[in-house]
């Protein structure tokens, strides 16, 4: 037996009214539902119904901060986005780009740097790199896809040069 589909409104309105950072948990659902996830319009609808939000980082944590005032009593709600102890006072914060935290680890053996998106609980290591002495993070605008770049400096015996670390692209139609 066929399913029966939904008419395309009504899946539209569905997705509308899930909240924006739960939005991208639905695309396994089918594939029309992944498709009408990266909906431009249906983004751009979903999000300006979103409440305001901003990050911030303080030395130890990062926090989501949302305010309400369309409510008779205003609400600010604050949520602690790290992701546990590993990320508490052992990285430090190089740079921030869209959303994106820079973290680089000095202290453990072994340890190296990470691009964290605390909104959507993404992390990519980065093998640590011997003889740094100085880190970044930008971002590439002249290219329709999202392209982030991260680059250090090395001192090779007092001698300054440029390698890049590692290039991460993201596309709109297609998963990380």
């Amino acid at each position: 037996m066929v399913p029966k589909k939904l008419p395309l409104d009504l899946e539209e309105e569905i997705l509308f009214r899930v909240p924006p950072r739960s939005l991208h948990c639905f695309r396994s659902v089918c594939k029309e539902w992944n498709a009408l996830s990266r909906d431009k319009r249906l983004i751009n609808k979903n999000f300006a119904c979103a409440p305001p939000e901003f990050i911030l980082k303080t030395r130890s944590n990062i926090y989501s901060i949302s305010v309400n005032l369309n409510d008779d009593n205003p609400t600010i709600n604050v949520r602690d986005l790290c992701f546990g102890d590993h990320l508490r006072g052992q990285h430090s914060l190089y740079g921030t780009c869209d959303g994106n935290f820079f973290l680089y680890d000095h202290f453990h053996e072994g340890g190296g740097c990470m691009v964290l998106n605390p909104l959507l609980r993404q992390i990519k290591w980065f093998a640590k790199a011997p003889k740094i002495c100085g880190k970044d993070i930008g971002y590439v605008g002249s290219r329709p896809e999202k392209s982030y770049k991260i680059i250090e400096r090395t001192c090779p015996l007092g001698l300054q040069g440029r390698s890049v670390l590692g290039v991460r692209t993201i596309q709109k139609n297609k998963e990380d």
